[in-house]
């Protein structure tokens, strides 16, 4: 079935050729956060294969931060190859190169694609390379699933929730069309698909500036406003493995797990707060999904979030 399907997105895409602009591109295919690295020698592939595929952080249960397939150049040319959605190209040639050096191109044989050209004299500079650039390279390809996913919520959004977010908090936030249960609270609106696999967006202020890497804030917020069967089970943050990034400008950003008191339920959450002046907004993702992976559940949330804009008084 999985071949039959192959035939029919290649011919597809083989369809649309021969037309010129980025418009007229073939769509890329492939799923979110798969990456084919393109490389003669797999051995001198070998460091960005253990970047790309190393352990995400702030997830319940060890899931790569990217599922990498290597193929060889004779591949490169299949349409599933060409029109991947992200490509890492290797390329080794002491005559041609000086030193190692990285490069990509958004859309360059599909629409939605990101190509990395990886160059390099020797497989040893481009090993060293990519560990002295390992942020750099894995924040390029994270970045580019970021906006594919908000491209994809641009064009089918739930704007009535979207509408409400503007009118709690004044800040313009892409919301996907699947979060169709709302629930609100004081200073508090929280969103949510009611699946199995439960994706929830949460959006509330607090007064004045959140002490750095505390996270008591959230649970007094979630104790009142998420709770389980009984007024004894509630949402809190497990205090081990607390990620914080300062992203300037008075936001931050903390992946982490929450769990229920009195509960088995739990899971990952990625937290982004921007400092206003008198108060602190906070918007939340968070996903419980049972015996399921949950690593595109969360980041497809994060680019909602990564989605925010603000809109400051002067």
């Amino acid at each position: 079935m999985k071949n039959y399907l192959w035939l029919f997105a290649c011919l597809l895409l083989l369809s649309s050729c021969g037309k010129k602009g980025t418009e007229q591109l073939p769509v890329a295919i492939g799923e979110p956060y798969h990456v084919m690295v393109v490389a003669a020698d797999s051995t001198a592939a070998k460091p960005i294969v253990e970047l790309l595929a190393a352990d995400m952080s702030g997830l319940p249960q060890p899931e790569p931060t990217f599922d990498v397939q290597l193929v060889k150049p004779e591949e490169a040319e299949k349409p599933q190859c060409r029109y991947a959605r992200a490509l890492v190209h290797i390329d080794i040639d002491k005559k041609k190169y000086n030193s190692a050096d990285v490069g990509y191109k958004h859309d360059r044989w599909a629409r939605g694609q990101l190509v990395l050209n990886i160059t390099s004299p020797s497989a040893d500079l481009l090993g060293q390379m990519v560990w002295r650039n390992a942020r750099k390279l894995v924040g390029l390809l994270v970045d580019h699933e970021m906006n594919q996913a908000k491209q994809r919520f641009s064009r089918r959004a739930n704007t009535m929730a979207a509408s409400e977010v503007k009118r709690l908090f004044g800040i313009d936030m892409l919301v996907p069309a699947s979060l169709t249960s709302m629930k609100k609270g004081k200073h508090f609106i929280w969103l949510s698909d009611g699946s199995r696999q439960r994706q929830n967006i949460c959006v509330y202020t607090v007064e004045g500036r959140l002490p750095e890497r505390d996270m008591n804030h959230r649970d007094s917020v979630m104790r009142v406003n998420i709770k389980g069967e009984t007024d004894n089970m509630y949402m809190t943050t497990v205090k081990d493995g607390l990620r914080f990034l300062d992203m300037g400008q008075g936001q931050t950003l903390t992946r982490g797990l929450w769990e229920m008191k009195d509960d088995s339920m739990g899971g990952p959450f990625v937290e982004r707060t921007v400092f206003l002046g008198d108060r602190t907004l906070v918007a939340e993702a968070f996903v419980y999904a049972p015996e399921s992976k949950k690593r595109n559940l969360i980041r497809e949330l994060e680019a909602a979030l990564n989605s925010i804009k603000i809109y400051k008084s002067e």
